[in-house]
């Protein structure tokens, strides 16, 4: 009920912005015919029905159809986002003061060992899911935000309204219907009655036309001709319809006023007609006719499906104003029509990112390679790479770092992602270069230490050819031509690079502290090895453990070091997305676990949520995770990249790892894999997985990738179809 509420609540506003704009135009209109201003009501009704619409940089609409989100009911900070902040400051102050949050999400788990290889599964040491099969998931806190309990009451009161206007509105046709039951019929489809006071048109399959007895024969001409052209116009069936939708939508007093005066522009369109079609001027004597029912109309018809007269006295005005108009108005009115629909009916999209690559395009030298990284999920940007190795594609690190984007520091060209946040997140053990796969096989999986290979393979699984042979690679990330990866063959993981079809394997840092990293590597045993990279066009962010863990960043063509930040003991998770490097820590044992995000040149470090979040992914500018190890049962969350909106995503199943790709989550809980949509919707059990405890999940265009430490590597389409081993 929370998602159709909230649904509607969200069409009811977009329909409300274009309905206040309809009522502007309608004042330039008011020389021209008015059937262009009741066309323009078309575009409100497409809006108050319709919850998605084609995107547009060139939209009239200043707001997203999604003002509200989805998991505002989930979330510990709800709020709203219109896009225009002297609106959203206000209302969100007002949010905040009626829905104070409840609890702060947390782990809440001290056993969680956030300090080892990310690309293990970690998370799963200290909780046991059979521990927990008799609990429900419930919200961290086990509290139920108090937004979630007014909104499910505000749905349930908006459908018990809804459905007693519909309910009303039939009442009302039954009781008309059988007034008119013994109307005589004059011609064809046109009743005469004496239980009525004013002509309407009734019936939505074969419409009648009835009108009252002792109307004299001018007037009954101009009347008829009236309820004709409604009929012509289909107009029986568009107010009724009109009716209902904007019924859907009985809270906004805007959708009324818009209602009334599209009935009243229905009714003047058809006036005018009558008017158009009459042989002389019969202003007066229509005039006259509408004067006399409005005198003997004592009330309004019981059903508001049926038609009769509306707004008399504005109706009087316009027929006594009336004139032929000329052809220029006609144009201009219908292409201010046409502009008008178009603008409002198309989605706005954010068209600075897109003006600023055409300026970095045309301002730089023709020789700079212009690359893209690209999403399994996402449009492929292909673009020219002149460093000898023809078209090479990286990946996006979630939806939208492929596409055209607002790169946070002003106008920049598309940044290139080595891999995706979700891939980085769980091992890094598959990446795409162009229409080539690069995955790692362990021949012994039990083991998954020094017998790993490293294998290039057409994106169908032909061609395959092993590049690497030995230790363990992970963390794969394409860049231009270039393998970057870790490979840990020692318990200490050490970066190298490689060209695309094997050669030029080179060590690009290793424990012999070459380039400064290990500042106690000669006396601390297992440590200051390298956990995670992540590389982002000519920099390799990566996380390195030296007894304290610290981001570190290395230009890989000068092999420049730069100490971005300094951690603490505890550290989880590392991506890089728009600009930023997100991560978790607990600075000591004694402090809360917490989120933050910093500038990729180290600046500006910022807390964005108190949560532990060990192995996140990034889609659609959103977060998505796991947490709930506090005994309530995991499950997959989402918040902004600026921590708001934090909230719940899944409350059936007992997920353990996630990779979050384009509007889809993909998960594995104990025993199986399974998909969700990133609004909690559609939720779908992709196959049987008894390994799923202990999996690492990639993603590569279609196919979903499975590495575990007990049966080598499966994988399977998105939609859960040719489930297989991958072999050598």
């Amino acid at each position: 009920m929370t998602v159709l509420f909230i649904t509607v609540l969200n069409m009811s506003i977009t329909a409300s912005i274009v309905a206040l704009a309809v009522m502007l135009v309608r004042i330039p209109l008011k020389k021209s015919p008015k059937v262009f201003s009741y066309a323009l009501w078309g575009v409100v009704l497409f809006r108050l029905i319709c919850p998605f619409s084609i995107e547009s940089g060139f939209s009239f609409m200043p707001t997203p159809t999604a003002v509200i989100p989805q998991d505002i009911v989930y979330s510990q900070n709800p709020a709203v986002k219109t896009g225009m902040q002297f609106i959203d400051a206000p209302i969100n102050t007002a949010i905040s003061n009626a829905f104070p949050p409840t609890n702060q999400i947390n782990t809440g788990s001290s056993d969680i060992d956030i300090n080892q290889d990310d690309h293990s599964s970690a998370i799963h040491e200290n909780y046991t899911p059979a521990d927990s099969q008799n609990n429900a998931p419930v919200n961290p806190g086990n509290d139920v935000s108090p937004i979630h309990t007014f909104i499910s009451i505000a749905g349930y009161v908006w459908l018990s309204v809804f459905a007693a206007l519909l309910l009303y509105a039939m009442i009302g046709y039954i009781r008309l219907k059988r007034r008119v039951y013994f109307a005589t019929r004059v011609r064809d489809n046109i009743y005469e009655s004496d239980k009525i006071s004013t002509p309407f048109v009734l019936g939505l399959i074969h419409p009648k036309i009835y009108i009252p007895i002792g109307i004299d024969p001018l007037g009954q001409s101009c009347i008829l001709d009236h309820e004709q052209t409604h009929i012509r116009r289909r107009d029986y069936i568009i107010k009724p319809l009109a009716f209902a939708v904007f019924a859907m939508h009985w809270f906004n007093p805007v959708i009324w006023v818009a209602y009334f005066l599209m009935s009243k522009d229905i009714e003047m369109s058809c006036d005018e007609a009558v008017l158009r079609k009459a042989g002389g001027d019969i202003r007066g004597e229509y005039g006259k006719i509408l004067l006399d029912l409005s005198v003997k109309n004592g009330r309004p018809l019981l059903s508001p499906l049926a038609f009769g007269e509306s707004g008399v006295k504005a109706r009087v005005k316009n027929v006594m104003n009336f004139k032929a108009p000329s052809r220029v108005i006609i144009a201009v009115a219908l292409t201010l029509v046409i502009a008008f629909s178009a603008g409002f009916a198309i989605n706005r999209i954010d068209i600075e990112p897109i003006i600023g690559d055409i300026l970095m395009d045309n301002n730089e030298p023709a020789s700079t390679p212009q690359t893209n990284g690209t999403h399994p999920d996402q449009q492929e940007q292909e673009q020219v790479q002149e460093q000898g190795q023809g078209q090479n594609q990286g990946q996006g690190q979630g939806q939208g770092q492929g596409q055209e984007h607002e790169q946070g520091q002003g106008y920049a060209s598309q940044p290139q992602y080595g891999n995706t946040s979700g891939n980085i997140s769980n091992g890094g053990f598959t990446a795409q270069d162009g229409d080539s796969i690069y995955y790692v096989l362990f021949t012994n999986p039990e083991e998954m230490i020094g017998y790993g290979e490293l294998i290039k393979s057409n994106a169908d699984g032909s061609e395959r050819t092993v590049l690497l042979s030995g230790g363990r690679p992970h963390s794969l990330n394409i860049v231009d031509g270039w393998i970057y990866y870790i490979n840990s063959d020692s318990g200490s993981g050490h970066i190298y690079k490689m060209r695309v079809d094997g050669t030029e394997n080179t060590l690009i840092t290793s424990s012999n502290d070459s380039l400064g990293l290990y500042q106690g590597y000669a006396t601390q045993n297992n440590i200051g090895h390298i956990l995670r990279i992540v590389v982002v066009d000519d920099w390799i962010y990566c996380r390195v453990n030296d007894g304290i863990n610290v981001i570190y960043r290395i230009n890989t063509d000068s092999g420049e070091v730069e100490r971005l930040q300094e951690v603490g003991p505890y550290m989880a998770g590392l991506i890089v997305h728009d600009g930023w490097i997100y991560y978790s820590t607990v600075a000591s044992e004694e402090d809360e676990p917490a989120t933050y995000k910093t500038r990729t040149d180290g600046t500006e470090n910022t807390k964005i949520a108190d949560a532990l979040i060990p192995n996140p992914s990034i889609t659609n500018d959103r977060i998505f995770y796991i947490s709930g190890y506090d005994g309530s049962g995991p499950q997959i969350y989402g918040m902004d990249l600026d921590g708001a909106n934090n909230g719940r995503i899944t409350d059936s199943v007992l997920p353990v790892r996630i990779n979050a790709v384009g509007d889809w989550i993909y998960f594995a809980d104990t025993e199986a894999i399974y998909k969700v949509k990133t609004d909690g919707t559609e939720l779908t059990k992709l196959c049987d997985y008894p390994n799923s405890s202990f999996i690492d999940i990639n993603v590569v265009n279609d196919w979903i990738y499975l590495q575990d430490g007990a049966t080598g590597m499966h994988m399977l389409r998105t939609d859960g179809s040719g489930f297989q081993e991958v072999v050598r």
